[in-house]
């Protein structure tokens, strides 16, 4: 089963470092990152 790819958008990029990490850890694969929703 191929894995699930995601974009990680937020504004703090500490949060975004924490929320990459724990997708990556679940076998997530993420694809893009995003400082804001625009």
């Amino acid at each position: 089963m191929a894995k699930l790819r995601v974009l990680i958008a937020d504004d703090d990029p500490i949060i975004r470092l924490d929320l990459k990490q724990m997708l990556e850890n679940l076998d997530y694969e993420v694809v893009a990152e995003a400082g804001d929703g625009q």
